[in-house]
């Protein structure tokens, strides 16, 4: 068995729960606490290997295998579980419903050493049959003997019709298998004419988080074969078979599957004798006492059995198996190989909803909770930002999901595991609970929070909300503070900084159901005020004139990205060549321009845009991690424009805007001027959960060109400003009053660092 131990992230401590002598101080009060701690530790350590199977076992994607079911099934079995034994069955109901040999609970303890067999020579001639016992290579003195045959090798081997090779381990240390199926395959020369096509093993590869809803991503599964590979066979005569001896602790490498798929080999099995010996597993901790194996890659060719006796229970025993061996060896027909059975088609297939009941069964809320905390702990790229151990946060989850009392408490709970991600990019939709939350329509204004104040900056349909002003403070919404509005969401939600968070928040308190109408208690100079608002029947963009280019006095250009079109880039862009310095209005959300604006902007003939980190959960261990990609900068032949540029940012620009004004950064050496952005970049993917409930999250770790972290930070501001009540309700823009005071300034200043930005006065 081709282990890969990747340890333990559960950092469940069942030792100080089962240990004899523990101090009363140190375990729960009451013998019924501690049972129930000790049941969501059992809970969540087969959530966590619910998990490593659900991503990592190729079957998952080769095989229909309804793994919700099987976890269902095995936890009312470990709830009732009264011992070690007892859990290690529950879980192993689980991981039966794969029907893997390879896949199994056992004992974290060494199991009992058998007293080794007697050996035979390294190298022994029976008749006219060469005998390889490669069981050798597991003394001191082994290793060096094989290696050194050299030409004693060569003479039996002209003269031999046939060989046995006996690679059984049973007794002997599990290093010393590696070593006798490296030297099997180092001989395999020895038995080929020709050339030998080896098939590479397959595994899963989860390049990302590929979307629940099946929607285009960046963020991909694929069902990963090795490359083929081919063994020269050496000139001289052949055997006309051979016979290898393998048993329970045999490693078996592709190399000599291959050799019997190519009828050139027979296998005899002492004992059962399954693939789990030519596959690679992972082992996942299930407490002090357990672990569980799990198959991580599979055999394109098949490991079967041409003859198998029953195993020893003392290897000093006759050996059945080395004489059925030699027979097989002697036998004149030659060996036929088997047929190869049909590749499975690897198929994607979502996760299931379960959206018959807002409030799931409690089963299925400890599906969510396992299924909400692997999705987190494996694909989430942003873990490393995270305030809380998500690495510890299963037990917990598992608790509070399987507390809730109704489907409003139940989503309430996911709204909350979610919120510890931190990410602008979290929404969650398609049940009712959220629909109250998220789905409202927004009132018609634009508001920004300055020094705690909601100040209405716009009246984006004044049809609609007649009566209020620009400059008014929202104090109120219905009688109720807008403060303790926000306050419960707050309790839900957190986006990537403090400042998107507010705004957000803010919004999401202004919003109601389509078409209603609310009462919003403001004050500005002249007093408070009660004004009443109709939140319009359905989304509607604000209204206001497009005008995404304005030359400003002193031969400056405005543009402003939340307006201009990517058709529209060629014609403004031709504008801008003309002016003295150009001023882009990046706090909003633009409309795809980035790649269109970059070649006319590329002063600096930058060629990386940006850097991306995806998480990458796969079968072999070499892949698994993050992989790093570098995002080029379109090119063009169109005019580059060599006057200054200044950026305009707040908490507005998110996502979208913060990749543009990464583009600014690379190419212009923009001046951002204003105050940090939202701190959340990267495309989104999408998880799903029992109840109906969709999910949304980055998917990617977005970093700045140079690598220096944008996530919970955003872009930086060279100069530092923000609009002030005074400004807003005097109708100035302060903001794009200090950029053109900057403009003003010569030299042009340096740019600071990329990645953190030197703050002006």
């Amino acid at each position: 068995m081709r282990h890969q131990d990747l340890g333990s992230r559960l950092g469940l401590c069942l030792a100080f729960l089962l240990a004899s002598g523990a101090m009363a101080s140190e375990a729960p009060s009451k013998p019924e606490e501690a049972q129930a701690q000790l049941r969501l530790q059992r809970l969540s350590a087969l959530g966590e290997l619910w998990g490593q199977v659900r991503y990592r076992h190729p079957w998952m994607l080769s095989r229909r295998i309804d793994w919700d079911a099987a976890f269902l099934a095995a936890v009312p079995k470990v709830e009732a579980a009264t011992s070690d034994e007892a859990f290690a069955e529950a879980v192993q109901s689980m991981l039966g419903a794969l029907e893997d040999p390879a896949t199994r609970v056992k004992s974290a303890r060494p199991p009992a050493a058998l007293a080794p067999p007697t050996l035979r020579p390294l190298l022994g001639l029976e008749k006219d049959v060469v005998v390889l016992d490669l069981r050798n290579l597991a003394t001191p003195e082994g290793p060096q003997a094989f290696w050194g045959l050299g030409e004693k090798l060569w003479g039996p081997v002209r003269k031999a019709r046939a060989a046995v090779v006996d690679m059984r381990m049973r007794g002997f240390d599990e290093a010393a298998a590696w070593s006798a199926s490296n030297a099997a395959d180092w001989m395999l020369p020895l038995f080929i004419d020709g050339e030998l096509s080896v098939p590479g093993s397959r595994s899963s590869l989860h390049g990302g988080y590929k979307a629940q809803t099946g929607m285009d991503s960046p963020y991909t599964t694929a069902f990963n074969q090795d490359v083929s590979s081919v063994v020269e066979g050496n000139a001289g005569k052949k055997f006309a078979r051979v016979v290898f001896l393998l048993d329970a602790r045999s490693v078996v490498s592709p190399k000599v599957l291959a050799l019997r798929a190519s009828g050139r080999a027979l296998f005899v099995g002492e004992g059962p004798v399954t693939d789990a010996l030519a596959v690679d597993t992972q082992e996942v901790p299930l407490g002090s006492t357990l672990v569980a194996t799990v198959r991580t890659s599979e055999t394109v060719l098949p490991l079967g059995l041409d003859a198998e006796v029953p195993a020893r229970a003392d290897l000093s025993a006759p050996d059945a198996a080395y004489t059925r061996a030699l027979a097989l060896a002697n036998q004149k027909s030659k060996p036929k190989g088997p047929s190869a059975p049909a590749r499975p088609e690897a198929q994607w297939r979502p996760d299931n909803a379960y959206a018959e009941s807002p409030y799931p069964s409690r089963e299925l809320r400890l599906l969510a909770a396992v299924r909400l905390w692997n999705v987190v702990e494996l694909f989430f790229p942003y873990r490393h930002l995270m305030d809380v151990d998500w690495s510890q946060a299963l037990p917990g989850m598992l608790e509070r999901f399987e507390a809730a009392q109704d489907a409003k408490a139940y989503a309430l709970e996911v709204a909350k595991s979610a919120r510890e991600l931190r990410d602008g990019h979290v929404s969650l939709s398609g049940h009712p609970t959220f629909r109250e939350i998220w789905g409202g329509i927004a009132a018609p204004v634009e508001v920004l929070d300055l020094d705690g104040k909601v100040v209405i900056t716009s009246v984006t349909n004044a049809s609609l909300a007649q009566g209020l002003q620009v400059g008014d403070v929202i104090e109120k919404v219905d009688a109720e503070l807008l403060d303790e509005r926000v306050r419960r969401i707050d309790a839900v939600h957190q986006a990537s900084t403090e400042a998107a968070t507010r705004l957000y928040h803010v919004y999401l308190a202004l919003a109601g159901p389509p078409d209603s109408e609310a009462t919003f208690t403001v004050l500005n100079e002249k007093g408070r005020r009660e004004v009443k608002v109709k939140r319009p029947a359905a989304f509607s963009r604000p209204e206001r004139p497009h005008e995404p280019f304005k030359l400003l006095e002193g031969n400056i250009a405005l543009v402003n990205l939340s307006q201009l079109g990517a058709d529209e880039v060629p014609e403004v862009m031709r504008k801008v060549q003309t002016t003295r310095a150009v001023v882009f209005d990046l706090r909003g959300y633009p409309r795809g321009t980035a790649g269109a604006l970059a070649p006319y902007l590329n002063v600096k003939r930058a060629k990386t845009w940006s850097r991306f980190e995806v998480p990458v959960v796969a079968g072999s261990t070499l892949v698994n991690g993050r992989m790093a990609l570098v995002q080029a900068l379109p090119t063009a032949d169109v005019p580059v424009y060599r006057g200054r540029t200044v950026t305009l940012i707040d908490e507005r620009a998110v996502s979208q805007a913060e990749h543009l004004g990464l583009m600014l950064e690379v190419t212009s050496g923009t001046t951002f001027v204003g105050s940090p952005t939202a701190g959340a970049n990267g495309n989104m993917t999408y998880a799903v959960l029992p109840g109906g409930i969709w999910m949304s999250f980055t998917g990617m770790d977005a970093r700045h060109a140079d690598g220096g972290e944008l996530q919970r930070k955003g872009l930086t501001p060279h100069v530092a400003v923000r609009p002030t009540l005074a400004g807003v309700r005097a109708g100035r823009d302060e903001v794009l009053e200090r950029a053109l005071r900057l403009l003003q300034e010569t030299p042009r200043p340096a740019a600071a660092p990329m990645s953190r930005p030197v703050q002006r006065p």
